[in-house]
């Protein structure tokens, strides 16, 4: 028998049929699939939430507080957040470098985020003794773990302000990184470039970062010898932006080249930031990313709040436009509410007026018609 030639024809109802899934039905596998990945991630939010959940700590009141109740609003939500350095920083790993209040007002779905800076000098709840605000959560901390750690850094917190706190939430600087990076990063605009040239110049401490350039440049000593030599720059463009976690990080730690109030700053821009970013589409609806930020959630952050309470404050604050949030920043400048002061030869920042009362002031009419 000759060779069948190799362009003979097979009728095509003999060949297979390819198995087709009809877009209906394939939207309908992945509706199905989406609603069961979303009701297993609600239940670990739960489990997250309370498992990061201290409970009340308790406070000792000072002879001087005697008197002192803090300003409660029934419309306002009044949250203490704080970013420890990270238990590994060999100088203070549980200092609040980053203290900041956020009020949230319901009736008007407003928001202002009220930065503390770390040197605010202030009487400790239940001692006689003063120390930087910094100091509060370590000091809580000491007495009773992480319950009283919360407990006494917001009766500091409330002490400066005035107002009456519902809640304290604590995040390792990891978290941050973290949050950022399980979301895909947060979009910036800086009006004008960024450097810090001083603080790594030996090499960054977190890791990597595109926002790094080695700068070289010539030393010339008394004797008249020239040397090469070279260091780390952090440089971010003017313009917008893409930071992912550790470049972020880098943004708001950096403070040998600007100051501490800069960096507050700098906080407050990333934080709303994240905050846009969380409500996105992209990240609402993309149960890996939730369950990226759950787990960093879960290593990372400690709270006073019941897993109910921080449910709805998410809720309300996901109606909340990020233009209109308040940046407040207490600060030494000319129109500052604080004034420098060298305790011991320690440098500090006390009220202009001698007590809190300027600044409780303008933490209860921050919302008032301008």
């Amino acid at each position: 028998m000759e060779p069948q030639s190799s362009n003979s024809q097979i009728p095509q109802q003999n060949l297979p049929q390819p198995h087709r899934v009809s877009r209906k039905r394939f939207f309908l596998i992945g509706g199905v699939l989406f609603i069961v990945a979303l009701t297993v991630l609600i239940g670990r939010v739960t489990l997250t939430f309370e498992r990061v959940s201290k409970g009340k700590g308790v406070v000792f009141e000072n002879e001087e507080d005697a008197g002192f109740t803090p300003h409660k609003d029934s419309d306002r939500v009044n949250v203490l957040l704080m970013g420890l350095r990270g238990v590994d920083d060999p100088e203070g790993g549980l200092l609040t470098d980053a203290m900041t209040v956020a009020s949230l007002k319901k009736s008007t779905k407003e928001a202002a985020l009220i930065s503390i800076p770390r040197d605010v000098w202030v009487r400790m709840p239940g001692k006689k003794t003063y120390d930087k605000i910094n100091a509060a959560y370590a000091l809580g901390f000491e007495e009773g773990g992480s319950a009283s750690a919360l407990a006494y850094a917001k009766a500091v917190a409330e002490k400066v302000t005035g107002l009456s706190l519902d809640g304290a939430v604590s995040v390792d600087i990891q978290a941050l990184r973290d949050f950022i990076d399980a979301v895909g990063g947060i979009t910036l605009t800086l009006e004008r470039p960024f450097t810090e040239n001083r603080q790594w110049v030996r090499g960054g401490d977190m890791g990597t970062s595109t926002a790094f350039i080695i700068e070289t440049y010539t030393v010339t000593s008394a004797d008249g010898i020239a040397t090469e030599t070279a260091k780390w720059v952090f440089e971010l463009p003017k313009g917008t932006q893409v930071l992912n976690g550790t470049t972020a990080l880098y943004y708001i730690r950096a403070r040998f080249s600007s100051n501490d109030f800069d960096r507050a700053r700098r906080e407050q821009q990333v934080l709303v930031a994240l905050g846009t970013k969380l409500k996105s589409r992209g990240t609402l609806l993309n149960p890996f990313a939730l369950n990226e930020l759950l787990k960093a959630f879960e290593r990372n952050v400690e709270t006073d709040m019941s897993p109910k309470r921080i449910l709805e404050l998410a809720s309300f604050a996901s109606g909340i436009a990020a233009r209109t949030v308040q940046k407040i920043i207490l600060s030494d400048d000319e129109t500052g509410l604080l004034q420098t002061k060298h305790q011991n030869g320690v440098y500090t920042l006390v009220p202009r007026t001698g007590n809190f009362e300027e600044i409780r002031k303008m933490s209860r009419e921050v919302f008032a018609e301008k």
